[in-house]
């Protein structure tokens, strides 16, 4: 697939590429030319030249929305890296790693697929998509959004965490999973990475705790009653972990001692399945948290 090589098609000029190189060995920007090409349906395609070399493989993103075109190229950078430090980067092979932090409570789960062009410069692309997904699914949704909720779970800034949780949610809000999701749940080894792929829990809890911690109750209960919905098993046990430090003081905890986790589940998907169908992204803003809700919702 041939396309023009301009300066608004190029991540990068020529001179931040040598700089990098120069003065910034480990910055991918530095490894590789970086095209951002539009797509037919208004869509962004992500690929990049070169990366191989050091990383393994050329990758690429497609139907990537406009809106997201940053937050994209802050991934593409994060699995060069993760490839760098040698990694498997091969066709059919699944990549999973901790992108931002070694100390993330989820991993990055994602699928690399060969990519269809045969034209010289860009055969033997890998395609980025979901967890073991093929690779006419288009744009990888959930590693996006766990991606910019790694990112929020190490923001020091609470303001700055609030966005990019929210960011994750207007990405991929998540999907309801039966009602054993997360009975495995291990509160001594907290690993949420099937639970995170599957319904963006981190961003729902993660989200809760800042909203509590500055006393917005009714729009944590919210967010709480989300990720319940979401994975009613996990709930059960992330409650009786809480309640083993329990105090009465603290409204977050009382929260959670006082949530019926079966009414809650009914009642949040009954609602979802009672909403118009609309696929999750940037410009919808899910309603969880979003209704005014009185403090006693909460306490």
């Amino acid at each position: 697939m041939n396309h023009p090589i301009t300066g608004d098609v190029r991540l990068a000029g020529r001179l931040r590429r040598i700089y990098c190189r120069l003065f910034a060995a480990e910055d991918p920007r530095g490894w590789a030319d970086y095209h951002i090409v539009p797509e037919r349906r208004g869509t962004l395609w992500l690929h990049c030249h070169g990366a191989r070399r050091r990383a393994g493989a050329d990758l690429e993103f497609v139907a990537v929305p406009p809106e997201l075109r940053d937050e994209v190229v802050d991934l593409m950078i994060a699995i060069l890296r993760h490839a760098r430090a040698g990694r498997r980067v091969a066709a059919d092979a699944h990549l999973a790693g901790n992108l931002i932090s070694r100390r993330q409570s989820f991993t990055h789960l994602a699928t690399l697929r060969s990519a269809p062009w045969n034209d010289k410069r860009h055969r033997g692309l890998l395609r980025i998509v979901d967890y073991d997904a093929p690779a006419q699914s288009g744009f990888p949704r959930r590693l996006l959004a766990t991606h910019v909720a790694a990112r929020a779970e190490s923001a020091t800034d609470p303001a700055t965490a609030e966005a990019l949780y929210r960011r994750s949610i207007e990405v991929f809000a998540g999907d309801f999973g039966d009602e054993d999701v997360g009975a495995q749940f291990d509160p001594e080894a907290p690993d949420i990475t099937a639970l995170q792929n599957r319904s963006n829990l981190a961003a729902y809890v993660g989200l809760a705790r800042i909203l509590a911690d500055a006393k917005r109750l009714g729009e944590a209960s919210g967010f709480l009653e989300a990720a319940i919905a979401r994975c009613p098993g996990w709930a059960l046990g992330y409650r009786d972990h809480l309640m083993q430090s329990y105090r009465d003081e603290d409204p977050y905890l009382r929260y959670w001692k006082d949530a019926n986790i079966a009414e809650i589940t009914m009642r949040r998907r009954a609602e979802a399945r009672t909403q118009p169908a609309h696929a999750s992204g940037p410009g919808h803003r899910p309603g969880f948290g979003r209704r005014p809700r009185g403090v006693a919702d909460f306490l």
